[in-house]
């Protein structure tokens, strides 16, 4: 994809120092060094949008629940009697 988008942004002295180092080092350009460590960033924050992370024992009940099926009760049957009376269905 065409790069056609610009992004500024200013930063001290010493950080501008350490980010050329840093690209120096990775062999970029500190645009690119910058750039692609700004991108990298803001992927990981918006896979963490999309991911719940929980403890393996929870994850191994959950999943044991929902594999588990669903047992009537008369609140349910309450409950659907309740959708049918209010829910037109054509």
């Amino acid at each position: 994809m065409p790069r056609t988008a610009r992004f500024e942004f200013r930063v001290d002295p010493d950080s501008k120092t350490e980010i050329e180092k840093a690209a120096a080092v990775a062999g970029e350009s500190a645009s690119d060094f910058a750039r692609r460590a700004a991108v990298e960033r803001a992927q990981a924050i918006l896979r963490q949008q999309h991911v719940t992370v929980v403890p393996p024992d929870y994850f191994d009940t959950l999943m044991t629940e929902l594999d588990t099926p669903a047992q009537s009760n008369e609140r349910i049957r309450a409950a659907v009697r309740r959708l049918d009376e209010v829910v037109k269905r054509s």
